[in-house]
């Protein structure tokens, strides 16, 4: 006999879930595309097709691989119906028959689970590939940081190898992983299998870790605002929520085998879009910054200024909240000189100049007060200062008769030496005027 069908009630529930999981899956999967366009465009449009670098192609090619993977997904519950070969007593096996409905559903939805393991587990190690790689391009010269990044590409082709392998050669024959009669044991199983699901696990989490872990030396040795460093930090850890969602799609298959098909399609479905945000965040957030960084302008800029109004003060407000404080630097012109900055490197890679810099190569930059652009309140003062006759030359300041103009700001102190203006009486010699 055949397992005894559901009632009305059953049926109702499941299909509605059905219908609700479907809505979910193709309004994730158009998230992602849409989230990955963006990168793309923006890296396009920031550095050209020919500087692209080969993480902007893992993350473009991961996108063919979550399609499918959402195919699959969908194929599981409105095609295989829920069903694999798993969950059934031995009289059920042996009253199906290979010509009945339901033994070629269960064959056709354990085929369709072997897919899904296989496009789920393509699609992570892309990413994990991209995100290594956009921390080979962000510390690829700095000293100890190349091994690591090494290592990582290492680690990752090594454990998706043996993900793999264990996928294709946990159950012998491979044919069992769709054999519905006689049992095939609990590893030929793809839907609940412990070994797929344990060591998929195993290798995804250590990976994940490893990850995460690279650049955070770079990041607490870096000088830095603390909320900027905590910031930073919080921005490279995303990768705790896959973490965590591999966990949750492990602990709901192990503790529901019976409906352990529909769970791993739709937990699939749901990790991978999280690993696809949190591995294109890195690369969008500085262009939110920099997109949005007009609109923050405009809201601002009608907030009035309450400060002291005589007439010859004016206060634009700095509106890149975003940007850190700037140095105070001495009068003059500082030669700064710093030899695989880490926090130039951070900067630079963050900020997406519109030219690809070289990260973590020996750079020197000249920066001046002046070309400092800060953050706060500012005041432009104009000064009129008019010589006075009869004092001797060796006691009068440095400077000629005129209008004079400077700009103070809150966190900066200028160094420009303020520009004079036409004074008024500049053709007429003082001299010529005579005291009473």
């Amino acid at each position: 006999m055949t397992s005894q069908p559901p009632s009305q009630a059953d049926m109702e529930a499941a299909i509605a879930s059905l219908r609700a999981f479907n809505v979910e899956a193709f309004t994730l999967l158009a998230l992602a595309l849409a989230i990955t366009g963006l990168r793309t465009f923006a890296r396009i449009r920031s550095i050209g097709w020919k500087n692209l670098w080969v993480d902007d192609y893992l993350v473009v090619l991961a996108m063919i691989f979550y399609s499918v993977e959402t195919a699959l997904a969908y194929s599981v519950g409105n095609v295989a119906h829920g069903l694999a070969n798993n969950s059934m007593t031995d009289e059920q096996r042996e009253a199906l028959g290979p010509d009945d409905s339901e033994y070629q559903t269960r064959v056709l939805g354990s085929k369709i689970q072997l897919a899904g393991w296989s496009s789920y587990s393509v699609l992570l190690w892309l990413l994990k590939g991209a995100m290594c790689t956009f921390y080979f391009r962000l510390m690829k010269d700095l000293e100890g940081y190349r091994g690591r990044i090494y290592f990582g590409f290492c680690f990752i082709v090594a454990s998706w190898l043996v993900v793999m392998l264990n996928l294709f050669l946990s159950c012998r024959p491979f044919s069992h992983m769709w054999q519905i009669n006689p049992n095939p044991g609990l590893q030929c199983q793809p839907a609940i299998s412990p070994s797929l699901i344990w060591t998929y696990l195993s290798f995804n989490v250590a990976t994940d870790l490893y990850l995460i872990a690279i650049p955070m030396p770079m990041l607490f040795k870096a000088e830095m605002p603390w909320f900027k460093r905590t910031w930073l930090v919080a921005l490279f850890s995303c990768g705790l929520f896959v973490t965590m969602a591999a966990i949750l799609r492990v602990v709901l298959l192990v503790s529901d085998p019976v409906n352990g098909a529909q769970l791993a399609g739709s937990w699939a479905v749901r990790e991978t879009f999280v690993a696809v945000v949190t591995t294109n965040l890195p690369m969008l957030f500085p262009h939110f910054k920099k997109w949005f960084s007009p609109l923050v302008s405009a809201i601002r800029s009608k907030i009035p200024f309450s400060g002291p109004s005589d007439g010859t003060v004016s206060a634009p407000v700095s509106l890149d909240p975003w940007r850190s404080k700037s140095r105070r630097v001495s009068h003059g012109t500082e030669q700064h000189t710093r030899l695989g900055s880490e926090e130039h490197i951070i900067d630079a890679e963050l900020s997406e100049l519109s030219h690809e810099t070289s990260t973590g190569k020996s750079t020197i930059s000249q920066q001046t007060s002046s070309e400092i652009e800060a953050p706060g309140i500012q005041r432009q003062v104009e000064v009129s200062i008019l010589a006075e006759e009869g004092v001797p030359q060796d006691r009068r300041a440095s400077v000629r008769s005129g209008n004079y103009t400077s700009t103070w700001s809150t966190n900066v102190i200028s160094t420009v030496i303020p520009e004079r203006s036409q004074y008024f009486g500049d053709h007429i010699d003082s001299r010529a005027y005579k005291s009473p």
